[in-house]
């Protein structure tokens, strides 16, 4: 009958002769398994790595990164003028909104600029303003001043007044300029004559007073001298009166063509002010009315859009992106685990579009950590050398701004390693 434990004596004989006398086989070869399982077991840790990973979202993008265009005014779409997915050169028109200038008429106030540009240069050459047809909305006023302008300067510059006044003029200013060369030469006769008149009355004055030529002879050769130097006076003076004339005429002619050259330039002017004020218009209305790229690149509709659609201004319509460019990923890491990433690291890309248990992931690395963070976030760009391509070699459609998680593999640490580190940190503590 089985004893209960009081019952057994721990110190009785059978027992303390099986405690003495253990079986050395199993002592010897437990321990000796024991330690090939530390051995083994210290291998295999010292194996098996894996490695540290620091996640983060990304977003992909390219190296010059999508344009987003955005509706600068509110209205409906008269004209969607490129589907989606065409390759579009920079400044290119996509759609134009309803507004109060007919595109015809912005088409015809282009020409119209050039054929202005034209009649500057030679106002002689109407401009044809053939308007009737065309809606210029808020630049009707600037318009109506320009053809009003317009009209004037190529009627002032083909009457025919002027001209003729200017020739009359010049013509005048001539023949007074040949008088009065006429007159310099009669006044070198007169000197000549007088000249001798008077030696022949200084003679004659001699002659007088040694009683050798009669007093009224004598008063007659005085008045002959007389009347020479009054002709030489007269001749001095219808030479000064002559040239008062012309210099009178030289600034009538002076005054015409400052006149008109005055009128002329103030016509250019005028002109040239409201040809800058059409085009200002002209700029405005197409930032306001009209959706153009910047760049090239393939257009892209971030919603569905069809004509007549009202779209509101401010709102991202659509987007144009870059072609044959560089994928570049760009990852939001929080400031505890940024020391750890370095430039270089891999990146293991998964994108949401994609699943990377039936796509495979994408391979990257680090190229660029920013200096500093914005809200304890650091901004981390990561390059893609081999593109789209995944590890299952499948190359994935990029879309812009495609979203997924990145895992930054910062150190390859094994087992051993992570529980020394363990072991040294409690330590340190």
């Amino acid at each position: 009958m089985p004893r209960t434990l009081a019952e057994i004596e721990l110190r009785s004989e059978e027992v303390q002769e099986v405690l003495d006398a253990p079986p050395a086989w199993l002592v010897r070869w437990g321990l000796l398994v024991i330690l090939l399982l530390i051995v083994l077991l210290l291998i295999i840790s010292n194996l098996v790595r894996y490695p540290d990973v620091i996640s983060g979202e990304i977003m992909l993008t390219t190296q010059n990164p999508p344009i987003k265009i955005v509706a600068n005014s509110s209205g409906k779409l008269t004209k969607l003028l490129r589907p989606e997915g065409d390759f579009l050169s920079s400044g290119e028109v996509i759609a134009e909104i309803e507004n109060p200038i007919t595109n015809r008429g912005m088409e015809y106030m282009k020409s119209l600029i050039n054929q202005v540009e034209n009649f500057l240069k030679n106002p002689v050459t109407p401009v044809d303003f053939t308007d009737s047809s065309y809606v210029f909305g808020t630049i009707q006023g600037e318009y109506n001043a320009l053809k009003k302008l317009c009209m004037d300067y190529h009627k002032w510059s083909t009457d025919v007044y002027q001209p003729e006044e200017i020739g009359n003029l010049t013509a005048k200013i001539k023949q007074y300029r040949q008088l009065i060369g006429i007159t310099e030469k009669q006044t070198k006769i007169s000197l000549s004559e007088l000249a001798n008149a008077q030696e022949k009355y200084q003679t004659d004055k001699m002659l007088y007073k040694e009683g050798v030529l009669a007093k009224l002879q004598f008063y007659q050769e005085e008045s002959a001298f007389r009347q020479q130097e009054q002709e030489v006076e007269n001749l001095h003076k219808a030479a000064t009166q002559n040239r008062i004339t012309l210099l009178d005429l030289e600034k009538q002619l002076l005054d015409i063509r400052h006149q008109q050259t005055e009128t002329q330039r103030n016509f250019r002017d005028e002109i040239m002010l409201n040809l800058h004020a059409i085009r200002n218009h002209m700029d405005n209305w197409q930032k306001s009315y009209l959706v153009t790229t910047p760049i090239s690149g393939k257009l892209s509709y971030l919603e569905p859009i069809s004509n007549n659609q009202f779209i509101q201004a401010g709102e991202f319509v659509f987007a144009v992106v870059p072609e044959k460019e560089e994928y570049r990923g760009i990852i939001d890491i929080p400031s505890p685990g940024i020391g750890k990433v370095d430039i270089g690291q891999q990146v293991r890309l998964k994108f949401n579009n994609y699943p990377y248990e039936e796509y495979g992931q994408v391979k990257g690395a680090v190229e660029k950590i920013s200096l500093l963070a914005k809200e304890d976030i650091y901004r981390v760009e990561v390059e893609l050398p081999n593109g789209l391509t995944t590890s299952y070699n499948q190359e994935l459609l990029f879309v812009p701004e495609m979203m997924g998680l990145a895992e930054i593999i910062t150190e390859d640490l094994s087992m051993m390693e992570r529980i020394f580190y363990s072991i040294r940190s409690i330590f340190d503590q």
